[in-house]
């Protein structure tokens, strides 16, 4: 009598063929659906997208909110965006997570930082835990030669674009419907790379609204569900355990007693290389960066001996017809471009603000200097004035 259970291979292989052909890739807390790219958009100016809304499905939506005769991001509805909050360097692995307060849920993370700041810990020991704000979008290039002309995931700081776009939508709410179907507006992006320090990236310094062809409900039937299909969510045993470091039994013993006692401080203790802030995050694919830097070194491995595993992008897709328009009309004449105010000034607009102990740029070059940042008194003010 065999001593092992009989495979279905038939029906078993079909069902793996099917899964491997709908799964994508994963990059830190994104995971991308096979045949969507990332848009990496370069600095210059007339960078045209269609921002295309999708479908809500989870009932937590960080922007959903009630109004008298309305609801937006309600579940089952169309928005535009999903803003959410991430922790960098959590665990052995150093992973990016996704904070789940950005779904209302309690987080292991901001609940350690936040006894630390009772326990009246370093300021500088709390910044390892902040977490950073971002937000994911679904948007069609246009008439952009690097980018197929068909629906991208866009994840960005939300410093680097969110922000500026809200400034704008205020200024001019004609604009407001600019991600609708039908009567919705192309935005005309400008980007500008900066540098501080070893990091670069490309920022959204301007935003024009030009009309754009109407597109069929299919666009948004076939797009990725941005809260549930692209967003990776762990659960809070999933970051207690990675937090602290431990292993399954460990943390669920963690788990029981944080009712009684404070959990133990993690076993990570800060870089020396500070990470960057939203301002000066690299706008690129999450977690590739760090795998780049490590090629030549074998991978980091967990307490039972086993190297994390690491998944690759799929083969390009076959090439798809870009969605379906109708011409609704002609683009509006550009706006004249604005006076840019020169960086001379912003500078001279920062200090007065504030000063520096130790001679840097008050509120501009928050933690590139390690040993000076780590004991400064004036931090606080210094990263409230760099991120606004």
């Amino acid at each position: 009598m065999s001593k092992f259970k009989k495979t279905n291979f038939k029906k078993g292989v079909a069902a793996n063929v099917e899964k491997q052909e709908k799964s994508g890739a994963e990059y830190g807390y994104l995971n991308i659906p096979k045949g969507v790219d990332l848009y990496k958009p370069e600095s210059g100016r007339g960078k045209l997208i269609d921002i295309i809304p999708y479908i809500v499905t989870n009932a937590k939506h960080p922007d959903r909110q009630e109004f008298d005769d309305f609801i937006i991001a309600e579940q089952g509805t169309l928005w535009y965006c999903l803003p959410f909050k991430i922790h960098r360097n959590i665990g052995v692995n150093k992973d990016t997570i996704v904070c789940p307060t950005s779904f209302g849920k309690p987080c292991p993370v901001c609940e350690y930082r936040a006894k630390q700041a009772q326990a009246k810990v370093d300021k500088d020991e709390l910044k390892q835990w902040n977490a950073s704000k971002r937000a994911l979008y679904l948007v069609i290039p246009i008439e952009d030669k690097k980018h197929k002309e068909e629906i991208h995931l866009w994840d960005i700081s939300y410093h680097l674009f969110q922000k500026l776009l809200n400034e704008e939508l205020k200024e001019n709410d004609a604009f407001n419907n600019f991600p609708d179907l039908e009567a919705g507006y192309t935005l005309k992006l400008r980007l500008e790379e900066q540098t501080i320090g070893k990091n670069s990236f490309n920022e959204v310094t301007r935003i024009d609204f030009e009309e754009r062809d109407a597109y069929e409900d299919d666009v948004v039937e076939s797009a990725p569900r941005l809260d549930d299909d692209v967003l990776i969510l762990k659960s809070y045993n999933e970051i207690n355990a990675m937090f602290f470091e431990l292993g399954e039994v460990e943390a669920a013993d963690a788990i029981e007693e944080e009712t009684t006692t404070t959990a133990p401080p993690p076993r990570k203790r800060r870089t020396t290389k500070p990470e960057p802030t939203e301002e000066e995050e690299e706008d690129d694919i999450p977690g590739l960066k760090e795998k780049e830097e490590v090629e030549d070194t074998p991978p980091p491995r967990n307490r039972r001996g086993a190297a994390p595993a690491e998944t690759e992008k799929e083969e390009e897709p076959e090439e798809k017809a870009p969605p379906v328009r109708k011409r609704r009309g002609a683009a509006t004449e550009e706006k004249e471009p604005e006076k840019e105010v020169p960086k001379e000034k912003e500078a001279t607009k920062t200090e007065a603000k504030g000063k520096c102990p130790y001679g840097h740029k008050f509120g501009v070059d928050t933690d590139d200097f390690p040993k000076d940042c780590s004991k400064c008194d004036a931090w606080d003010d210094c990263i409230e004035e760099k991120e606004g």
